[in-house]
């Protein structure tokens, strides 16, 4: 499965192995979740005030590490142009 995530002006495409995501909605609420208990996904903001700072790469690693643990199979980057189409899932973050 291939989804399109964007970032701000930024756009990246992902490639999952098929049959492991069903709502790509219900994906990103489970990324939001699991950010919570990661220690890098924080920041220092401006006045000492802690934020997400979240990135293609945590993403990433939340699919192999959580939704493909038991799998041998892994997700991986894929070039956007190449992968484009209208139809495919996107995350917006």
């Amino acid at each position: 499965m291939k989804i399109q995530l964007i970032f701000d002006i930024a756009k990246y495409m992902i490639y999952v192995p098929d049959g492991y995501i069903v709502d790509t909605k219900q994906l990103q609420m489970e990324f939001f979740e699991w950010c919570e208990t990661q220690e890098d996904a924080f920041s220092v903001a401006p006045g000492k005030r802690f934020c997400w700072c979240y990135s293609k790469e945590l993403f990433l690693r939340y699919i192999n590490e959580v939704v493909l643990i038991e799998s041998r199979e892994k997700a991986y980057f894929i070039d956007y142009q190449r992968n484009y189409k209208k139809k495919l899932p996107k995350i917006v973050f």
